[in-house]
């Protein structure tokens, strides 16, 4: 969640960066960039030490990838669905989208 974090505080410098070299100054533009670099930076950093740390990444050599993709667009579709009609979302429908996405990665791995 600190990636996400950072990653819109790079986006909001490159914007702001824009908006200096377009208006103010191409110097306070240069200046900008570099904190935005700084900023990717230590997410590369970051992401790199979580990584390395025991349980965070889960190789999946195996997994078919066409399940994978069918995994992704089911739950694309299960988000359409619920940003369509998110009155009519229950508990029910809530708790049951997770199911359907943990069952299909069972199974993927049971095929593998």
């Amino acid at each position: 969640m600190v990636l996400v974090n950072m990653a819109a505080l790079v986006i909001c410098t490159g914007c702001l960066s824009l908006v200096c070299g377009l208006s103010i100054s191409i110097e306070l533009a240069g200046f900008i960039n570099h904190a935005a670099w700084l900023l990717i930076s230590a997410m590369d950093l970051l992401s790199g030490w979580v990584a390395s740390l025991p349980g965070m990444v889960l190789e999946t050599t195996d997994f078919p990838l066409p399940l994978s993709y069918a995994t992704l667009i089911a739950y694309f579709i299960m988000l359409i669905v619920a940003n369509q009609k998110p009155q009519r979302i229950g508990i029910r429908q809530l708790l049951l989208a997770p199911e359907i996405l943990i069952l299909l990665v069972v199974v993927g791995l049971w095929l593998a």
